[in-house]
């Protein structure tokens, strides 16, 4: 059963008239407190405590840094056809995380548009999820500290810095899933990616003991040299030459011949022309992963998805001006990620 749920629903007079706004419901325990406009996010962050939840609707909200192990929910880092709108983050940010047994940081839905940095205290055991990163994420930049067991699932990531000039902090440990990562570099720190599809740069020090599984691999430097085999792990992959040079990296894989490993010539080889990093039939029926799947972020156990889970924000309308009786009129609805692409007439 598709299920549509409406929160603080008022019927109201269509004189009243109604704003959008950006929300924020902080869900701390059995009480719920909502916050307004654009600094929403801030006020619900500051009142927060580790394993709270905060919801954010549609919009663009200022940036915070965030300290605390919560959960943060927006409803997608995607527009859709559906009227789903994004939740957007301003400016530049830091996480930081403490280390609490009982709770992680887990951020889910969110486009963020300027740089995420890790601070100096370090972020324990976060999870990104159906998150875009427009901007640099790094997790060692100057001074900056370490990221540990971090993991992205169905994210976007534009440009990841594992580290900062392959310094002694950085990214530690991090798993990728079905995500999309446009450029990666610095990273002399294990990672693994599972399903993904990655611009990498192919020397040794940024191939340096990463594991790829059923993943799509391309580059576009003119790099004289490949990385030796024994650097990286690759199984059932494909690799891009979009570099196109003959002598340049022609094939990533000459070191790893026991594995399933794909080289192609161009980009239209591997994706279709439509949809998103969507594969043609032929390749997406024969370049399996090691699960029967095909590679590449739609195979797997987490095929890509742009829509988020739990409750999704659609609307939110608050009056314009207060009631006879000075209540201000509030209309929101809350939906299901079930019921995001139905016609809401349950």
């Amino acid at each position: 059963m598709k299920k549509i749920v409406f929160l603080c629903l008022a019927l109201m007079a269509a004189a009243l008239g109604f704003a959008q706004q950006q929300l924020a419901t902080l869900n701390h325990n059995d009480s719920i407190t909502v916050y307004y406009g654009a600094s929403a996010l801030q006020q619900a962050h500051a009142a927060a405590v580790n394993g709270d939840i905060i919801t954010l609707s549609p919009g663009a909200f200022n940036s915070v840094n965030i300290t605390k192990a919560v959960t943060i929910r927006g409803t997608g880092a995607w527009s859709d056809t559906n009227g789903t709108s994004q939740t957007i983050i301003l400016n530049s940010l830091y996480f930081s995380g403490p280390q609490d047994p009982l709770h992680h940081l887990s951020i889910e839905g969110i486009y963020f548009l300027n740089d995420v940095l890790i601070s100096s205290s370090g972020l324990y055991n976060p999870q990104f999820s159906k998150c875009y990163f427009n901007g640099n994420f790094y997790c060692r930049y100057q001074n900056d500290g370490l990221m540990l067991n971090a993991m992205f699932v169905n994210c976007f990531l534009t440009k990841w810095f594992a580290s900062y000039n392959n310094g002694p902090t950085g990214a530690n440990n991090t798993h990728f899933v079905n995500s999309v990562i446009s450029d990666s570099w610095y990273s002399n720190c294990p990672d693994t990616y599972i399903n993904c599809i990655l611009q990498q740069e192919p020397n040794n020090d940024n191939m340096l003991r990463r594991t790829f599984q059923n993943c799509i691999l391309f580059f576009n430097y003119g790099y004289p040299s490949c990385p030796s085999g024994n650097s990286f792990t690759a199984q059932n992959c494909i690799f891009i030459n979009i570099y196109g040079g003959s002598n340049v990296c022609c094939n990533l894989f000459s070191g790893h011949d026991n594995h399933v490993l794909w080289n192609m010539c161009s980009w239209n080889s591997v994706f279709s022309t439509t949809g998103y990093y969507e594969l043609i039939d032929s390749i997406a029926a024969t370049c399996l992963g090691n699960d029967g799947t095909q590679v590449g972020i739609y195979g797997g156990a987490f095929p890509f998805d742009p829509r988020v889970s739990g409750l999704n924000i659609r609307r939110l309308n608050v009056a314009s001006r207060t009631t006879a009786d000075g209540k201000l009129p509030v209309d929101i609805e809350v939906v299901s990620d079930e019921a995001a692409t139905s016609d809401e007439n349950e």
